[in-house]
């Protein structure tokens, strides 16, 4: 009776919201998206020209590839269950926390069909990105392409199983802050130690067996498919024990954030992102800065005094996706191209963080305006500080997930020629995000054609990342157009000027464009 009255508002819900949907302007958004998707797989796996690893390399990745990849599972897991102890990952409709989890009714009965829609869309969102890395990673390894994307698939599904099984009981059983921090660190230094030891005890490199599986063998690890079950099964016991402060806050918030993505207004997106995390700036810096005097020093202060505020969250996460890319970049250089855009993605994420004060201008355009400074030049004064705080702690970070297959003194070389470009660069495509002017209507080069407003939108979007896959080029080049290893350092610092050019194309933008 509960499930059926439950299911008829649902219904009546929907039914009124499919009369607001424009079902051509949906489907046009749909089949765009997915060639664009499909057109960057296709291009990821096919433009590449990387040839098969070594029989030495292989053996390496066998014995050391689980563990690596169940330290990424693990960081997946960790910000599942931190997720989930603040409420996530159930983002439930502001009448079902109003009307229907305050009535007289089982809330599990409430909360099952929004369960399990987000359990089918993490298993399935996994098991497809799953599939597109085992797919990439069939041009490299040996073994049939439907090898790895059959491991890959299922490794993914029980990722994604995992880390939405790990949100749901975090949040059903209320975890205090303190004790998922506590939970996330003995799962992520499981998984540490056993990259660090080279065994596989933690059920994360397990999963990374799964993912290997084409090279490493070993039927017994897919039993780690049982471990996602019970996870997701006592999680959907667990479900009637969710915060309903907690539950309206993520709603009121992701609603906002929806619109945000939306209107493509991505430092909002930001903003609303760091509010659903709840990061807050610390009450006092790190370090206290001495007074200073001239404009540039001001703003090169104030700028610092936001950086050095940055919450303990931010700083770890800054720090991971540099590591990240540190790794991507060793692989690129060992012959894994794909990985620049992976690297290039999450450096432009990095700038995206230490773009406080030109992020803080933007956010208060109209006291600017009041300046006796051009708004273009008041833009351009604050990204010393941020290319400055970019090599400082991407360059720690980078430098470490170089080293995450043993240590390589040229890696160290090739760090100090491409870090300060690959911070420009990081600093430029987080300034072209957060100036909103960027993301304007259907003004530019393809005004005069209407068709064209899809694939402006789609170089709009894409624009950023390239600006910060442009920093880490020289790797490639270095690597792939160096004739005999004793030019591979010129060849890099000869290939600077791309990112500088470009970097420089964007601070032109900004000095005569400013805010609007």
């Amino acid at each position: 009776m509960y499930a059926d009255a439950i299911v008829d508002l649902r219904r009546a819900r929907r039914r009124r919201r499919l009369q607001k949907i424009n079902v051509s302007e949906a489907l046009y958004r749909g089949y765009l998206t997915v060639i664009c998707v499909a057109a960057g797989v296709w291009v990821l796996a096919n433009l590449p020209k990387d040839t098969h690893v070594n029989p030495h390399h292989v053996a390496v990745a066998a014995a050391h590839g689980p563990a690596a990849v169940g330290l990424v599972v693990a960081f997946a897991v960790v910000l599942a269950i931190r997720s989930g102890s603040r409420g996530g990952p159930l983002v439930l409709e502001a009448p079902d926390i109003q009307h229907l989890l305050l009535a007289p009714l089982p809330r599990v009965e409430v909360l099952r069909t929004p369960a399990l829609q987000r359990i089918r869309t993490m298993v399935l969102g996994g098991a497809v990105i799953g599939a597109v890395v085992g797919l990439l990673a069939s041009k490299r390894f040996p073994k049939l392409p439907v090898a790895w994307v059959a491991s890959g698939t299922a490794a993914g599904a029980i990722a994604g199983g995992l880390m939405v099984g790990a949100g749901l009981l975090a949040s059903g059983r209320r975890l205090r802050p303190w004790l998922a921090s506590l939970i996330s660190l003995a799962v992520l230094g499981w998984s540490v130690l056993d990259l660090h030891f080279h065994v596989e005890t933690s059920p994360m490199t397990l999963v990374g067996r799964v993912a290997l599986a084409p090279i490493v063998g070993g039927v017994w690890s897919w039993a780690i498919v049982l471990l996602p079950v019970a996870v997701i099964a006592l999680a959907l016991v667990a479900l009637g024990g969710i915060s309903l402060e907690a539950a309206m806050r993520r709603a009121s918030l992701v609603g906002q954030l929806r619109f945000a993505l939306a209107v493509r207004d991505l430092r909002t997106v930001v903003v609303l992102a760091r509010l659903l995390a709840e990061e807050r700036p610390r009450r006092r810096p790190l370090i206290r800065l001495r007074p200073s005097s001239g404009t540039f020093w001001a703003v090169w202060k104030r700028d610092w005094q936001g950086l050095l505020r940055w919450p303990g969250a931010r700083l770890i996460r800054v720090v991971v996706l540099s590591a990240i890319a540190g790794a991507a970049l060793r692989g690129v250089w060992e012959g894994t191209t794909p990985l620049l855009l992976a690297a290039g993605v999450c450096l432009w994420l990095v700038g995206m963080d230490a773009d406080v004060g030109l992020a803080g201008e933007v956010d208060r355009s109209d006291t600017a305006k009041s300046l006796p400074v051009e708004q273009g030049e008041l833009l351009l004064r604050h990204v010393p500080a941020s290319v400055v705080a970019v090599m400082l702690v991407a360059g720690a970070g980078g430098l470490a997930g170089a080293q995450i297959t043993g240590f390589s003194a040229k890696s160290l070389q090739l760090a100090i020629v491409i870090l300060p470009v690959a911070a420009v660069a990081a600093v430029a495509a987080a300034a072209v995000s957060t100036v909103r002017s960027v993301y304007g209507s259907g003004s530019g080069l393809f005004a005069f054609s209407p068709e064209a407003t899809g694939i402006t939108v789609v170089i709009r979007e894409i624009l950023p990342p390239a600006i910060a896959t442009t920093g880490v080029l020289p790797v490639w080049a270095a690597h792939h157009l160096a004739k005999r290893p004793a030019v591979e350092l010129s060849v890099a610092t000869s290939w600077g000027w791309l990112p500088l050019f470009v970097s420089g194309l964007v601070a032109v933008w900004l000095s005569y464009r400013g805010l609007k």
